[in-house]
């Protein structure tokens, strides 16, 4: 882990893959959504490098099918999710107490998500820490898909910031991406969905392994239930 060259004033989270755990439930959804509109399922290794992107696009990325059936099957995906709820949905260790003590600490704080908002706000009321975020971002706040830069700057104008101030933090090259594209530091995360190899590859600013390399990274006092 290499240091910041500055020290931000704000921090944007990806969330699915870089605070909450969601792999599991997105994969078991996106195998059902397959079935029920009859298309061949890919394997989960495929399904899991396309989440952190919209749901048609990723659709359209992993079948090429036409608009009509990309929809169906976004419906559907939705359809099972809801069904599901949140309760499978669980923050990685450590997590939920690093967005706390970031908070606690006076970094301003968001989230860029390209997960709805409906489904987004729940879920971080789920975990307990909606009351961290001072905006949160989802993909109706974009027209552009990551790692188009839209969805962070639209945070970073709502903080009233340069992207120089804010820091990216994802588990995607789609968040780090994005993040290099807003002219914001970046902060790849190695516990998601792409790999260190494949994060390496984009060239972000810092690479982190566990919750507790936030604590030197920001100068964090963080609670000793942080794993390490």
């Amino acid at each position: 882990m290499h240091a910041l060259p500055t020290r931000p004033t704000a921090l944007v989270f990806d969330f699915d893959g870089t605070i909450a755990d969601t792999r599991a439930i997105i994969v078991a959804s996106y195998r059902e959504a397959f079935a029920r509109v009859g298309i061949t399922c890919p394997t989960d290794q495929e399904i899991s490098a396309t989440i952190g992107i919209p749901l048609a696009s990723a659709f359209r990325e992993l079948t090429g099918a036409n608009d009509e059936l990309i929809g169906r099957a976004v419906h559907a995906y939705r359809d099972v999710f809801k069904l599901r709820g949140y309760e499978e949905v669980e923050a990685f260790p450590g997590m939920v107490n690093v967005v706390r003590d970031c908070r606690a600490a006076g970094f301003r704080m968001g989230i860029a998500s390209s997960r709805s908002n409906q489904s987004l706000g729940g879920m971080v009321e789920h975990l307990g820490i909606a009351d961290c975020f001072e905006v949160v971002a989802s993909r109706e706040d974009a027209t552009q898909d990551k790692p188009h830069p839209e969805l962070l700057l639209s945070v970073v104008s709502r903080f009233g910031l340069e992207p120089r101030q804010v820091l990216m933090v994802g588990d995607t090259t789609f968040d780090i991406e994005m993040g290099h594209a807003a002219g914001c530091l970046t902060c790849a995360v190695s516990w998601g969905n792409h790999n260190d190899a494949k994060l390496r590859s984009v060239h972000p600013t810092v690479l982190i392994d566990n919750a507790a390399d936030f604590e030197p990274l920001l100068g964090l006092a963080l609670r000793n239930d942080v794993p390490r």
